[in-house]
């Protein structure tokens, strides 16, 4: 009986350890880039291009983004003012020459950013993927 005890109480530990871990670590997406639009940025805004070269997959790009910032040479992802803890957007898909442009305002969301280093971050679905981790692909950026 004591054998058994020990034994559960061990299974629940590790069921706790288990499901209090952070979600997956993200995986960026190969052959995928995304940058700003030349003169494009401004610290209310910025356009991107993402540029998917894979043939073998279809992504879809979710119109909804974060912002993370710099600090200390951790990314920390910026406390959305809205408080919202996720937005459901729309996909986009890029065309037929391999690129999506898309205007991003993220005023309303973060506010006006300061002085600093930030990336963008968008999150891309795989139609059928097993994988349980996030794809995304950043851009990485400065305001000055």
């Amino acid at each position: 009986m004591k054998r058994s005890l020990k034994f559960i109480i061990l299974m629940l530990m590790i069921l706790i350890m288990v499901g209090c871990q952070d979600t997956p670590e993200e995986k960026q997406l190969k052959q995928v880039t995304m940058t700003i639009k030349e003169d494009t940025l401004t610290n209310k805004g910025a356009s991107i291009i993402i540029t998917d070269l894979n043939d073998d997959e279809l992504h879809s790009y979710d119109t909804s983004f974060r912002i993370d910032k710099k600090e200390d040479g951790k990314w920390i992802t910026l406390e959305d003012i809205q408080g919202e803890i996720y937005s459901y957007g729309a996909f986009l898909e890029v065309n037929e020459d391999h690129i999506l442009e898309q205007d991003i305002n993220w005023k309303r969301k973060y506010g006006e950013l300061s002085k600093g280093d930030y990336r963008l971050v968008k999150e891309a679905h795989i139609f059928e993927s097993k994988d349980p981790r996030p794809n995304v692909v950043y851009a990485e950026f400065s305001i000055e």
